[in-house]
């Protein structure tokens, strides 16, 4: 996805301003509490320390809204070391974006809208609307045990059953940013 605004663009000699400008992130239709919303690796040198997003030079350049209405992600663009907040970074977060649904009502393989609204945070002049689609993948947890015989003797030291025991769960994890539950 791209964002772009002819008059923002057009500042900071033609890199762009988008300070004061936000997106937001929800399931087409309506809000939806099983919707997650959150941002991931982030390209550019931008990072994200809690709920903020900062450039490489640690300045603060947007902050993620996920509380206020659940189920929707807001991101608001700032400059509050006074460095404007380019296209290039804006285009960065968004692309970062991820989506996970615990909602186990939506059959495996639906289509599901994403409707993202861009607002340039000029007030009167609107903002715009767009729908992504992505498709619903549900996947089963897995275990993976492998073991060598053991042998233990009453009173003796406790013998391991399982050498070697991996549990996990796609869906899970892909919260925490990718670190799991």
């Amino acid at each position: 996805m791209v964002i772009s605004d002819a008059a923002l663009q057009a500042l900071d000699n033609g890199l762009g301003d988008y300070s004061g400008s936000y997106i937001t992130i929800s399931r087409t239709g309506g809000i939806n509490l099983h919707d997650l919303f959150s941002v991931g690796t982030i390209a550019g040198g931008i990072t994200r320390v809690g709920n903020n997003l900062f450039d490489s030079n640690n300045d603060l350049i947007a902050t993620l809204d996920k509380t206020t209405n659940h189920g929707q992600l807001k991101i608001t663009f700032s400059d509050t070391a006074g460095d404007a907040v380019t296209q290039t970074m804006v285009n960065n977060i968004v692309n970062a974006i991820t989506y996970s649904t615990t909602d186990t009502t939506i059959a495996n393989g639906s289509l599901l809208g994403l409707t993202y609204s861009f607002n340039d945070g000029v007030s009167g002049v609107g903002s715009v609307t767009t729908t992504a689609n992505v498709t619903v993948n549900y996947s089963a947890p897995t275990a993976t045990v492998t073991s060598a015989a053991a042998t233990y003797t009453e009173g003796g030291t406790a013998a391991t059953v399982a050498i070697n025991a991996v549990i996990s769960d796609a869906a899970l994890q892909a919260l925490n940013h990718g670190s799991g539950l």
